[in-house]
């Protein structure tokens, strides 16, 4: 099974420096549920503002102790639930996992359709720059902040000194742009200093390598980018091979890269042909497990966690994964 062979492996390049005594402790530090998750549907609006947004919470419905929060922001032609498997494996590790829905370019978009490309690509490119993701995302935490997060079941064991923004696709472009990158249509800054980690799954690029550094200069939050090696956009233009321009231009973070071999740009929702399925749900245990590993590190200020992703560095964690880190280099430094 990946997630068995990714902690075998991880536990076997941590070593001593993780603080594990055996693989079976590292697994069940980080693997393992802890509590029991609960669901609920939310619909935020503000009466200064005409942007009203729909999202599904999983959150640690025992859990008595401040949780933090992670926002998600799907891709074109996705949808929440296609996300559960993040959702249920974060909220059991003690975030409150909140997904966004963007009914503008869900799965309706396409679902029943019997050409629905052009009416994609048409929307990728009213949508291609993100800006009602960040937005969406600025919006959520403007909405929990108001009175602690209202009536919301889970609003007593909200920390909201600790927000995580991630996404796929268009969403992990929002999440980029919500942690202080360049808008690609050169408009105003999105960054929100309230995020304090990201993780962009597949994210678009809009730069070459030879200048990006200015792009994503910015960013000096932890952050987790995840790629596959076939990753290439099926609406967008941004090709497998550019997916890793944001890792290593973000120089002042630090960060990681996940490389899912030969992962293409469904695993992450899952392809709708039944004979991926079983390969989507292997990626998919990879993400939930590299990211957890991710948010426990970084939201969840755990050293053990912490000291797997470094010292996990440059090294296969399965036959489906591999991943590659960074530290920050400090402000003023020489940028090599």
């Amino acid at each position: 099974m990946l997630r068995r062979d990714f902690l075998r492996l991880i536990g076997a390049a941590a070593g001593t420096a993780a603080g594990f005594s055996s693989v079976s402790n590292a697994q069940d530090e980080f693997i393992r549920p802890v509590y029991s998750v609960a669901k609920s549907q939310v619909d935020w609006s503000a009466s200064h503002s005409a942007l009203k947004v729909e999202a599904l919470v999983y959150y640690p419905a025992d859990s008595q102790e401040l949780s933090p929060v992670v926002i998600y922001s799907h891709g074109l032609g996705g949808a929440p639930e296609k996300f559960s498997y993040l959702g249920n494996m974060w909220a059991s590790r003690g975030l409150i996992s909140i997904f966004i829905h963007h009914p503008e370019t869900d799965e309706a978009q396409w679902r029943g359709r019997i050409r629905a490309m052009p009416e994609l690509r048409e929307l990728y490119r009213r949508y291609w720059n993100a800006r009602d993701r960040a937005l969406a995302i600025s919006f959520v935490i403007d909405r929990l902040s108001e009175r602690g997060g209202g009536s919301s079941s889970f609003a007593p064991i909200m920390d909201l000194s600790r927000i995580g923004a991630s996404g796929n696709d268009l969403g992990a472009l929002g999440a980029l742009l919500a942690a202080g990158q360049l808008p690609p249509d050169g408009g105003p800054s999105l960054k929100d200093p309230r995020v304090t980690a990201i993780a962009p799954l597949s994210p678009p690029v809009f730069c070459d390598a030879a200048h990006a550094l200015p792009v994503y200069e910015n960013i000096t939050v932890p952050c987790m980018t995840v790629a596959g090696t076939r990753d290439d956009g099926i609406v967008g233009s941004t090709r497998a091979w550019q997916r890793r321009i944001p890792f290593d231009a973000m120089v002042h973070s630090d960060r990681y890269h996940v490389i899912l071999n030969g992962g293409d740009h469904m695993v992450y929702s899952g392809h709708l042909r039944p004979r991926r399925q079983s390969s989507d749900v292997d990626y998919q245990n990879a993400i939930r497990a590299a990211t957890t590993l991710f948010w426990s590190a970084y939201l969840k200020g755990d050293g053990d966690a912490l000291g797997l992703l470094r010292n996990g560095s440059d090294t296969v964690f399965s036959s489906l994964a591999q991943m590659e880190s960074k530290r920050a280099v400090k402000a003023g430094s020489a940028v090599q």
